[in-house]
């Protein structure tokens, strides 16, 4: 009865990936080149890693509640035999 559910984990790895995706874009569209420098600019690297974060956690959490249901399914599948 203990099987994965595999909509839980995809979304889990989504979420793992959304989180990462939002780090590396905060960090390439934050560079700025002003006069030839280049330069990092926090506001726009804030701007794309907290929207990666952010949505990464909530796919994370959906994923968790997914896994919450399917085990209780699962405990009152096995109590009502």
């Amino acid at each position: 009865m203990n099987r994965a559910n595999v909509i839980a984990t995809m979304l889990f790895y989504v979420g793992i990936l959304l989180v990462i995706l939002g780090i590396v874009l905060g960090f390439e569209f934050g560079l700025i080149k002003v006069f030839g420098q280049t330069k990092m600019g926090w506001a726009m690297f804030f701007d794309w890693a907290l929207k990666g974060v952010i949505s990464g956690l909530l796919f994370i959490g959906i994923s968790e509640i997914i896994k919450l249901l399917a085990y209780i399914k699962n405990l009152l599948k096995r109590n009502q035999l």
